[in-house]
């Protein structure tokens, strides 16, 4: 099995997530997003703030996470929509060392992506290969080795043959792997209900 080319896909999705924020109206930069709490101005600017000085706010905040996170989205939230999507087009840019962090920068970036465009109704191409990586790799966490995934769009299947069944399009089974419960709403199979246990356990 050939290894996928994952700074080519963190650049598609990296393109994908600008294109939607270049096209938001006025209005949907203050709608709502699934991470609790943020409007789309906020999660661009923890966007903007996950590659630009979080270092740097970690250590002041003490090692504690949240506050570095708060503290990023604070400074940029109230910029003007256009200097939000120049700063996120700047930092988003490949650099040295990204190809060896590109897988986890691509989970990040889809995670975002959908929590933006789902609330608001928008929609995007999804790449096949980004989706397969995506769950295989959500997949591995404890939680979830119990599940039997059967995907479409494309379709794949992972996990033991015996496995509590979890069957739907990719993109629904990576976004409740994720954390987000309206992944599971057009999921079917066996394993669903206790899917959706473990979310609520998260």
């Amino acid at each position: 099995m050939t290894k996928p080319d994952y700074l080519s896909l963190y650049n598609v999705e990296r393109q994908s997530l600008i294109r939607t924020v270049q096209r938001l109206t006025p209005s949907q930069w203050d709608g709502p997003t699934l991470d609790e709490g943020w409007q789309v101005r906020d999660l661009v600017a923890h966007l903007i703030t996950r590659k630009e000085g979080y270092a740097r706010r970690v250590l002041l905040a003490r090692g504690r996470a949240q506050c570095a996170i708060d503290a990023g989205v604070a400074e940029y939230r109230d910029q003007s929509p256009t200097e939000l999507r120049h700063a996120l087009s700047y930092v988003l840019r490949p650099r040295g060392y990204d190809k060896w962090l590109a897988r986890l920068l691509i989970i990040e970036l889809w995670i975002h992506h959908e929590d933006m465009i789902r609330p608001l109704h928008l929609s995007r191409r999804q790449q096949p290969e980004t989706l397969q990586m995506l769950v295989r790799s959500l997949r591995l966490s404890k939680r979830y080795r119990g599940f039997r995934i059967v995907a479409h769009q494309p379709k794949f299947a992972v996990g033991p043959r015996d496995g509590k069944l979890v069957e739907g399009l990719a993109a629904d089974i990576a976004l409740a792997l994720a954390g987000r419960p309206i992944g599971l709403e057009h999921l079917r199979g066996k394993g669903v209900l206790e899917l959706r246990n473990v979310l609520k356990s998260l």
